[in-house]
């Protein structure tokens, strides 16, 4: 079971593929929910929302792992909150805390992002788009 490798590409016997594109149909199942309780309705984050399922459902029709821009999944899901805890925000990229914090750092210098602490839980760490951020992301997604 597994993958295999022929010549320079890499195959997934059926049983494996078939396993992958349920998980990542789950996946974007759950994204989809989360994305529709969202209560704002903001060009901006309508955008982005969309651009945001229609990425999951990429992701639900190749290979795991296969399309990685974490940042940019990071930007789309700030774009719909006003702020969102790291461990939400991690939890709705798919990726691992430590990958988590890796990803902010450079989305921070860059000036995208805004991080502060949740005053109601003092170890609940908060990221919200900043209006750099919002702006550039206005630029891409467009207001309709």
């Amino acid at each position: 079971m597994g993958a295999v490798l022929e010549g320079s590409s890499l195959l997934m016997d059926e049983e494996s593929l078939r396993d992958a594109v349920r998980t990542a149909q789950e996946a974007l199942g759950r994204a989809v929910a989360a994305l529709e309780t969202t209560d704002t309705h903001d060009d901006l984050a309508s955008g982005a929302a969309r651009l945001f399922r229609d990425r999951r459902k990429r992701d639900a029709l190749f290979p795991p792992g296969l399309f990685v821009e974490a940042e940019w999944d990071v930007m789309l899901v700030l774009a719909q909150r006003e702020s969102v805890r790291k461990s939400d925000l991690f939890s709705a990229v798919k990726v691992a805390p430590t990958t988590g914090a890796r990803v902010l750092e450079p989305l921070a210098l860059a000036g995208l992002i805004d991080r502060s602490t949740d005053e109601r839980v003092a170890r609940s760490n908060l990221v919200s788009l900043s209006a750099e951020g919002r702006g550039r992301l206005k630029q891409v997604v467009g207001e309709q």
